[in-house]
């Protein structure tokens, strides 16, 4: 696994399965998420399914400041990563990360929102990698979604990224 910066910035991003699937188009149709479960969930750290968290996103309105600002990766409860959000415009969403508060990651970018407040990545191609959710209006936590080779799903919760850094 490198860490490519083509490459969707998910530690559970492996291979090149397309995620465009009917079962993503079928999943989100009913937006019926109960957001506040979502958020609470999401506060004490337990996880929180990749469907579910995009129709909590779905059903926020987009605003920079929940996707602005630097961010805790947490992946399993272990703060792995600190990304510093920032959106240029209203179509870019760019996140230099670093590892362990350490390694530089070149600055990852997103040019691609999707429907409420979330957006997509891309990796390698262009094909669709993930996502980046909002799961957290009020705590302005994001969720990071990529794909799971070992799951026939084509997303698996990779990890939160809270607000402030490690």
């Amino acid at each position: 696994h490198s860490l490519d910066p083509d490459e969707d910035p998910c530690a559970c991003n492996h291979g090149s399965v397309s995620i465009e699937s009917t079962w993503m188009m079928d999943a989100l149709a009913p937006k019926t998420s109960n957001s506040m479960a979502v958020a609470e969930r999401v506060r004490k750290g337990e996880s929180v399914s990749p469907v579910d968290a995009l129709k909590y996103a779905q059903q926020h309105e987009y605003r920079a400041e929940d996707f602005s600002g630097c961010k805790c990766f947490h992946c399993g409860g272990v703060p792995l990563a600190c990304a510093c959000f920032f959106t240029c415009g209203n179509d870019c969403l760019c996140f230099p990360t670093f590892i362990f508060g350490l390694i530089p990651i070149p600055c990852m970018c997103s040019s691609e929102r999707d429907v409420g407040s979330s957006w997509i990545t891309r990796g390698k191609m262009q094909t669709k990698s993930g996502y980046i959710a909002l799961v957290d209006q009020e705590k302005k936590t994001l969720a990071m979604l990529g794909q799971c080779p070992e799951s026939r799903e084509p997303e698996c919760m990779c990890g939160y990224c809270y607000k402030g850094c490690c």
